[in-house]
């Protein structure tokens, strides 16, 4: 009996220690932070104070929001991109639906409301593309937009 607990004993606690170590893993987040504001261009007030996960990598990018239940109100996930251009997102694996902010500089060129998630649309993800050129795009909670009066000519600040 103790020949067989030398023996598998330590090969026990690597299972479990490795366990341990993963379950560490996955509970540290993916994603940095960053604090943003979202300001009327003329008066500079703050329309919008939150914080937003940074997507700037293709694996962060194509995974996006997709797999989560919610998005809390003032959160958001703003991705990056290195030149401007006409990125389309579609919104497969979503739960929720959102408010995409199309930004390039740090100002919003075009808005698109209430993008619904597949669920809502027959399970048909909905692929939706900016007007213009960008290089970021900021997801919000659906009606983000109505409720914090975020406008095409607003201003996106990064805070440090």
């Amino acid at each position: 009996m103790i020949k067989y607990l030398i023996i598998f004993l330590p090969i026990f606690i690597v299972i479990l220690l490795g366990g341990l170590f993963l379950t560490i893993k996955k509970l540290k987040p993916d994603y940095e932070i960053l604090k943003i504001e979202i300001l009327n261009p003329v008066t500079q007030l703050v329309k919008l104070r939150g914080e937003v996960e940074i997507a700037d990598t293709i694996l962060k990018r194509t995974k996006g929001l997709s797999g989560r239940e919610s998005l809390a109100e003032n959160q958001g996930m703003l991705f990056l991109f290195a030149k401007p251009s006409k990125y389309s997102f579609w919104m497969a694996g979503m739960n929720f639906p959102l408010d995409i902010i199309w930004i390039n500089g740090n100002k919003i060129v075009d808005i698109s409301k209430n993008i619904q998630a597949p669920k809502n649309t027959g399970g048909l993800p909905v692929i939706i593309s900016p007007s213009t050129k960008i290089d970021k795009v900021l997801e919000l909670s659906a009606g983000a937009v109505e409720k914090f009066n975020i406008k095409i000519g607003d201003e996106i600040k990064i805070l440090e």
